[in-house]
């Protein structure tokens, strides 16, 4: 039984995005979600595209009734007839290779008891897993063609189990239930959607991450990319011209203290994350209304945020990598050539809770996540050593199983440990190397989270004056004053 499309729309209305996600990598937690918004991720992210690779063969998606969703709790369709499924597993253990050939066999045997699915032409099947499968589930879906037939014997021994687990299927004989899924099995397309490609999908729309997930996103990469030094040049430009203005000077405040005085309290309004002068109170009167307005200026105020954020993280980035090419760091081992990097980003996120969201609301944040206040350079370096020592001994003893991605990207991830832990080979080694890599570099490490406080320890505020800031003479002047300087900047 299928929901119609204004019942899935109010199962979609009752999504309570989860979670604050901190700052860094695009990666969600989708245990956190319950079963039924698991499944209604899945449909939400089918309604409008298609995960990576995939061709998308429908053009409509349908929420199935939960509890009778007969292998499939997504039905894909393209002019109403049905070209694929998906079958969404929300499950805190690992899924195994059994339970995966139970759910197929339980589609097939369903959708050929209940003659609503045909299998003479090719059907997608995607299987969504909110933690990664067993290694097994991984290996059929990416071998499928030299496994599906060795596996022969399991995929019946799932059909006979699906047939004798459901009444509806009492009826087949052994031979019958067997038959029916072989014969069908070779017309669905297997897909597996690993946690790693539902976020992939869904960073893609932005829409649906954001209905099920409240997000933070801070996005570490580097400024400019190859092929587009024509904006390095520009930015270059920028920067000689901004160098010639001058600053918010005392005559700039004088200027806005006055705008602000000769408002009177009717015309002032403040509302948490912005005072504002000369709107009528009256355009805020009413929740709709307030929301709305307020609304524009909290997207305005996050989107500037994450800007500075993102830079932040790329000055930290930019100061560790200056470390690395130092005299003192050619002489650690490799391992601990990760701290320079590690720490600053470390002081980097401390510095940005302070600016941006103040001493109260971090402290606030820091009750409600249990996060421990590292109040000296000294705690914060032995932090960032912990974390690294603990991930080295994970790595000596074998265990690569927090490194995510596809069977490539953690073959490359796996070779690039194998050369930071480059002689490394048990834990008092690792130890010695972190250790001596953490005295080796303390100085400097110091300095440039001395520096980078010393650049970013300023609460952040924004006053936007609108062209009524230029409508006296003495805020004329100065807008001339500041022409005049990057036009002067412009051709020097």
């Amino acid at each position: 039984m299928i929901l119609s499309e204004t019942a899935a729309a109010a199962e979609m209305e009752v999504v309570e995005p989860i979670g604050l996600k901190d700052a860094g990598q695009l990666t969600f937690d989708y245990l956190r979600l319950g079963d039924e918004d698991f499944e209604r991720l899945s449909y939400a992210l089918a309604k409008v595209s298609a995960p990576c690779a995939i061709n998308r063969t429908w053009d409509s998606a349908t929420l199935m009734v939960r509890g009778a969703d007969a292998g499939r709790d997504v039905l894909l369709t393209c002019c109403g007839r049905a070209v694929g499924v998906i079958q969404c597993k929300r499950l805190e253990s690992q899924l195994a290779m059994p339970a995966v050939f139970r759910e197929i066999a339980k589609l097939i045997l369903f959708a050929t008891v209940h003659g609503d699915m045909r299998f003479d032409d090719k059907l997608v099947y995607m299987l969504a897993v909110a933690r990664d499968p067993a290694g097994t589930v991984s290996e059929y879906f990416a071998r499928r063609a030299e496994l599906e037939s060795v596996k022969a014997d399991d995929v019946k021994a799932a059909a006979r189990e699906v047939r004798d687990t459901y009444k509806t299927l009492n009826h087949l004989s052994d031979n019958e239930a067997e038959t029916v899924v072989l014969n069908a099995l070779p017309a669905l397309d297997l897909y597996l959607l690993r946690p790693v490609d539902l976020d992939e999908w869904l960073e893609r729309e932005g829409a649906v991450s954001r209905r099920f997930f409240r997000q933070r996103t801070v996005v570490d990469n580097e400024v400019v990319q190859d092929g587009i030094a024509d904006i390095k040049a520009t930015l270059a430009d920028l920067s000689k011209q901004i160098a010639g203005t001058a600053p918010v000077t005392d005559q700039d405040l004088a200027i806005l203290r006055e705008e602000i005085e000769r408002t009177p309290e009717s015309h002032r309004l403040n509302v948490g994350i912005a005072m504002l002068f000369g709107f009528p109170r009256e355009m805020f009167v009413g929740r709709p209304a307030l929301e709305a307005r307020v609304g524009r200026l909290a997207k305005l105020l996050n989107e500037i945020t994450s800007d500075y954020t993102d830079w932040v993280f790329v000055e930290a980035r930019r100061r560790a990598n200056e470390i690395l090419v130092s005299d003192q760091a050619q002489l650690v081992a490799p391992f601990s050539r990760q701290i320079p990097q590690a720490f600053l980003a470390l002081v980097a996120k401390e510095c940005l809770t302070e600016a941006v969201s103040g001493s109260v609301m971090s402290g606030i944040i820091d009750k409600l996540s249990n996060a421990t206040r590292l109040d000296t350079d000294e705690a914060r370096l032995q932090q960032v050593r912990n974390d690294l020592r603990t991930a080295g001994l994970q790595y000596l003893a074998g265990d690569f199983s927090k490194l995510v991605g596809d069977s490539k990207l953690v073959a490359e991830k796996r070779a690039l440990i194998s050369l930071l832990m480059h002689n490394v080979e048990n834990a008092a080694h690792l130890e010695g190397a972190l250790d001596h890599g953490a005295t080796i570099l303390q100085s400097k490490l110091f300095a440039a989270a001395h520096d980078l406080r010393d650049l970013c320890k300023h609460k952040t505020t924004i006053v936007l004056t609108g062209t009524r800031g230029i409508d006296t003479d003495a805020s004329l002047k100065r807008l001339v004053d500041t022409v005049r300087a990057l036009d002067s900047g412009q051709t020097s």
